[in-house]
C-alpha cells in the first residue's frame, strides 16, 4: 500500500554549529612594471621591475620634473588586504606565484580587523598574473561539547 512522508528540516542550533571565517580579500587590479626604478623607458624581457605609479602607469621619478609627470595624480604600491571577520589564532602569511616578489615588512600591517601587506618590489613579465596567497588559522570551541576545532584556511586573489 503506498503511502507518503512529510518532512522538515529543524532549524540548526547555533550552539552546534561551529562558525566559517567569512574572510574578505582585496589587491590592486593591476601591478605596474617599468624598465627599472626611477625610469620612464617601457618594460622589455628581463628588465621589468615591480614600481610604485599613478593609477595611469606613471612611474615612480625622483627628478625634478617628477610632478609634472604625475599630473596631480599620487603613487601608489600594490597592496593586499585581508579582513577575516574573526579572530585568528596568529598572524597570516601571504606568499605570490611570482617568488621574486617582495613585501616592505614580514608581518602585515594591522588596523580595524584588516591585515595589509605592500609590495615593495621584484620582478614581473607585462601581462603575467600576480597570484597572492594568505594563509591563515582559526580554531572555535564547540559550545555543548567543549571541543576546539582548529582549521588551516587560504584564500587568494590576483593583480
Amino acid at each position: 500500500m503506498p503511502g507518503s512522508i512529510t518532512a522538515a528540516a529543524a532549524p540548526a542550533d547555533p550552539q552546534l554549529v561551529l562558525n566559517r571565517p567569512t574572510a574578505g580579500i582585496y589587491v590592486n587590479e593591476v601591478t605596474r612594471v617599468a624598465y627599472a626604478s626611477n625610469s620612464l623607458k617601457p618594460p622589455s624581457g628581463n628588465n621589468s621591475v615591480i614600481v610604485k605609479a599613478t593609477k595611469s602607469g606613471v612611474p615612480y621619478l625622483s627628478g625634478k620634473f617628477a610632478n609634472i609627470a604625475y599630473a596631480g595624480e599620487t603613487l601608489y604600491a600594490t597592496q593586499i588586504s585581508f579582513t577575516p571577520g574573526v579572530t585568528l589564532d596568529s598572524t597570516p602569511t601571504i606568499s605570490c606565484t611570482n617568488t621574486t616578489v617582495t613585501f616592505s615588512s614580514s608581518t602585515p600591517a594591522f588596523a580595524n580587523g584588516t591585515y595589509t601587506w605592500t609590495v615593495s618590489g621584484g620582478t614581473a613579465e607585462v601581462g603575467s598574473a600576480l597570484v597572492f596567497t594568505v594563509s591563515y588559522v582559526y580554531s572555535e570551541t564547540n559550545e555543548i561539547s567543549g571541543k576546539t576545532y582548529t582549521n588551516n584556511y587560504e584564500t587568494y586573489c590576483v593583480s
